[in-house]
């Protein structure tokens, strides 16, 4: 999935936030597309004061205009501060949950940022696009174990599984001696 610069209108975002430089980027697709707004600010108070107004406002002129349920919940919006905000202040933006997923990103901007440069640093922080992925060996468990184990199954259709009280103690219970047989090998 790549991230492209989109040509949508934002003055909603731009005549009620002076100061705050915005972009939008899209995924490729017509009908199914996350969407990326991007807020620039000159320092962190503002990204404080003003994120909730900017998620608002893209909830009421932009998301709501979505045909697409994926594309209405698949919105970001990204908070670039040139300075780190303050630990509770960012945890309290990012886990916020009305309209859109928030992310803040502290990093320092000039005018030679470039598009490219927003593009890769969204994809990796949304799409982990930075990630490589590694050939994973799995080890079996020694034979020990595996007798356990194989012994824990045999037995397993004696353990409840619906959700009273008493099932559940005794599921803990069952856990609980198997980790313990384990854990002694």
């Amino acid at each position: 999935m790549k991230l492209l610069h989109a040509e949508t209108d934002i003055e909603f975002l731009k005549q009620e936030h002076e100061g705050v430089k915005f972009s939008l980027y899209k995924t490729n697709g017509d009908k199914k597309f996350i969407s990326c707004f991007v807020a620039r600010f000159s320092d962190a108070e503002g990204c404080g004061q003003q994120w909730e107004g900017i998620t608002r406002k893209i909830a009421l002129n932009y998301q709501v205009a979505l045909a697409s349920e994926f594309s209405a919940w698949n919105i970001y919006l990204a908070l670039i501060s040139p300075v780190p905000l303050d630990r509770s202040l960012k945890y309290k933006i990012e886990n916020d949950r009305f309209a859109l997923r928030k992310i803040v990103i502290a990093k320092n901007e000039d005018s030679a940022t470039s598009s490219n440069e927003i593009i890769n640093l969204l994809e990796n922080v949304i799409f982990g696009a930075d990630l490589e992925i590694g050939k994973v060996q799995q080890e079996a468990p020694p034979p020990e174990v595996q007798s356990v184990i194989r012994a824990s199954f045999s037995i397993g259709e004696r353990v409840p599984s619906d959700n009273k009280e008493v099932s559940i103690q005794a599921r803990k219970a069952y856990l609980a001696n198997l980790m313990a047989k384990v854990l002694i090998i």
